[in-house]
């Protein structure tokens, strides 16, 4: 049984959180991991029990290695990904306000279509920046008789 792990010698190279003798570090214990379980299987999976406990911990220790670096690179393209899409949405945001200024011009306040500008409205319905009400505006006046026509 030979065991392979995909990328080859230096497949963590992409990511840019490593040096160069870290990586190599890494590809030697992953070569040496590999080696081992070939060497350990090449008659079969061995027979005693130090050896399958020894041969457990091999294969355990690989399959950690693998995902950790996969997770590794999933975190990296994620960042990466992450300020892409930051890029973008600024980006089309800059279009918007500039497309908004293009049809509404800066400074200018837009005006009813025809259709609509022969609604009767409530007076200070379409008002732009209106008188702000207090809570007598609310509040009917009392009744004073002396006062009714």
């Amino acid at each position: 049984m030979n065991f392979y792990l995909p990328g080859g010698p230096m497949a963590l190279n992409n990511n840019s959180i490593y040096t160069e003798e870290e990586l190599g570090t890494l590809d030697k214990v992953k070569r040496t991991r590999i080696q081992l379980i070939d060497s350990m299987t090449a008659d079969g999976v061995p027979d005693a029990v130090g050896q399958i406990r020894v041969l457990n911990e091999v294969l355990a220790s690989t399959e950690k290695m693998i995902v950790d670096t996969a997770n590794i690179r999933v975190k990296h393209d994620e960042a990466s990904n992450s300020g892409a899409a930051v890029e973008v949405v600024v980006e089309l945001l800059k279009q918007s306000r500039a497309n908004q200024q293009q049809f509404i011009g800066a400074g200018t306040v837009p005006t009813l279509p025809a259709a609509l500008a022969s609604v009767d409205a409530v007076p200070g319905e379409t008002e732009i920046n209106p008188e702000p009400l207090t809570p007598e505006d609310f509040v009917a006046p009392t009744y004073d008789p002396s006062q009714v026509d």
